[in-house]
């Protein structure tokens, strides 16, 4: 009995004599160095010890940072679950942490494709950023709500929450965020076929990057979307002159797939002028372009166009030859979605020329993919189903360890009493001096193991300094987007000049007035944009492309 009290107050006096909170950021100082199996390791070996249990909150949450970042979402997902269900974060000072937790869970669900449940993590996210008064926090909880609405089909009430984020972001007046705003409201009024308000948002996103000399790539990006609502309302000159200045600046900027693209709109245009003739020239002219880029997507599209143009000009053999070839296209990059555009217009081509046996057999077979893509429907539902499930079990068994957690806290309040006065007469009566010099050896060995670790981050950072100094380069915007398919917007851009220097995402978020949540959303992102995994690859990809 002696023995083991004594054991007791030799393994807890170190962790007591140390900044427990100091020790539960070492997680998320792991995450900031992109060391996310580490962190993960961290976090568990802590979560281990009873001390710790006003952090856990926080060590889960980082577990569901760590694993996000592992491309781990269901990992990911129980974490953040089990963040929110410490009883910690309910306290006042914690609201915060609360907020972020219950607006990852979000993010979460809804790369699960679980839509419901997203939305109601993120209302409940946003409640908590109106009581917070955050409106940066509720500006992106009106637009994460919405985008879960739309997600589901809900386009009116979607809209109406987009409406909503637009309203607090033009009153905080952050450009970056309005354009986008009013980006994702010209789509949500263009799918509620609201023509004449999705050119109103459109024109008025681009008047804004016009006057605050944005992203000159996002720029033709937002004259295609106005071409194609004019398009859609059949005001054919609009659309052309449009589509014009969007093309204009993809020539300038070089940019060969949104170029190609262009042009085959061009040539979409023309074609609902009954211009056969100049829509050929401008579908021909993509399939060039994109005939060395691998771009079958593209091709199909532009052999689809000029298949119409034909048909207009009466060239129904030149169209046919043309529908057998996307055919094959369509077969080679197994797409059964364009195959089966392609067979329905193969038979109509076929039954216009007179080959009525083969126009037959054509429209058979495109009824045979029909039948296979809503297979593949069904199938994909069976997944979807089979992914709430495993969501379910998570949560279950979250509310399993939850009540391990209670129990095994109580039985430790029981144990920590009886031991509580035996300790105390150990130390007094019996080992005080062996106690004390014990603490002091500890303290000294726990001291130098610190300094060792900072020692040897210390050595490590040298070194990537020594073997990449982003601070003596600059990057350019322009050039970056030039070496990209999908460009970086300007905030995104903002975010990666801030992470070349040594800030991590907390401080990054306090310079540009946004979350850290924000931050990590935008990080994500711009890796997924140059294709890489983390900070220090997405500055050299950077600095690579601007220096050549």
């Amino acid at each position: 009995m002696w023995s083991k009290s004594l054991s007791l107050v030799f393994v807890l006096l170190p962790c007591v004599l140390f900044s427990q909170s100091d020790l539960a950021k070492s997680a998320n100082d792991l995450i900031e160095g992109e060391k996310y199996e580490e962190a993960i390791t961290r976090a568990d070996s802590l979560l281990r010890l009873p001390q710790f249990y006003e952090d856990y909150y926080y060590l889960y949450s980082r577990k569901g940072d760590a694993y996000y970042y592992l491309a781990d979402i269901k990992n990911s997902l129980k974490n953040y679950l089990l963040s929110i269900e410490e009883p910690q974060i309910l306290l006042l000072e914690n609201q915060k942490a609360l907020q972020e937790s219950l607006s990852n869970v979000g993010f979460c669900y809804s790369e699960l494709g679980i839509h419901e449940k997203a939305y109601t993590y993120y209302q409940r996210s946003f409640n908590l950023a109106v009581e917070l008064n955050d409106s940066t926090e509720v500006a992106i909880g009106y637009f994460n709500m919405s985008n879960a609405l739309l997600k589901q089909g809900d386009l009116q009430r979607g809209m109406q929450l987009l409406e909503e984020a637009y309203a607090i972001d033009k009153q905080r007046k952050d450009t970056a965020a309005i354009g986008f705003d009013l980006n994702a409201l010209g789509y949500a009024a263009l799918e509620l076929n609201n023509v004449d308000q999705s050119i109103k948002y459109f024109k008025e996103s681009i008047a804004l990057l016009q006057k605050s000399t944005g992203n000159y790539n996002s720029l033709g990006t937002r004259y295609n979307n106005l071409s194609k609502a004019f398009l859609r309302k059949q005001a054919w000159d609009s659309a052309l002159y449009y589509n014009r200045k969007s093309i204009q600046i993809h020539e300038e900027l070089n940019d060969e797939i949104n170029l190609a693209e262009r042009w085959v709109n061009r040539a979409v245009i023309l074609n609902k002028m009954n211009l056969p003739a100049e829509a050929i020239n401008w579908g021909t002219k993509a399939k060039e372009k994109v005939a060395s880029l691998e771009k079958s997507d593209l091709i199909l599209k532009a052999n689809h166009t000029l298949i119409e143009s034909y048909e207009k000009q009466g060239k129904l053999n030149a169209a046919l030859t043309l529908a057998e070839n996307n055919l094959k296209l369509a077969g080679q990059v197994r797409s059964l979605g364009q195959s089966l555009i392609a067979q329905k217009k193969y038979a109509s081509l076929l039954a216009k020329v007179g080959r009525s046996n083969q126009a037959y057999e054509a429209l058979n077979f495109a009824n045979v993919l029909a039948d296979s893509i809503n297979t593949i429907d069904a199938q994909r539902a069976t997944s979807e189903l089979a992914v709430k499930y495993e969501v379910d079990k998570i949560e279950n068994e979250n509310e399993i360890l939850k009540l391990q957690n209670d129990v095994a806290s109580a039985q430790l309040a029981k144990e920590q009493t009886t031991n509580f006065w035996l300790t105390l007469l150990v130390i007094i009566t019996v080992l005080a001096g062996v106690v004390i010099s014990y603490v002091f050896i500890s303290r000294s060995k726990i001291k130098e193991q610190l300094m060792q670790s900072e020692i040897s981050e210390l050595r490590l950072q040298i070194k990537q300094l020594i073997d990449y100094k982003p601070e003596e380069s600059s990057i350019s915007l322009e050039q970056i987007n030039k070496a990209l398919k999908e460009p970086l917007s300007e905030r995104e851009f903002e975010v990666l000049q801030m992470a070349m220097t040594d800030n991590n995402n907390s401080q990054i978020a306090e310079k540009i007035y946004v979350s850290t949540n924000t931050v990590k959303f935008h990080l994500k992102n711009i890796y997924q944009k140059l294709g890489v995994s983390n900070r220090k690859e997405a500055l050299k990809f950077a600095f690579q492309a601007t220096s050549g």
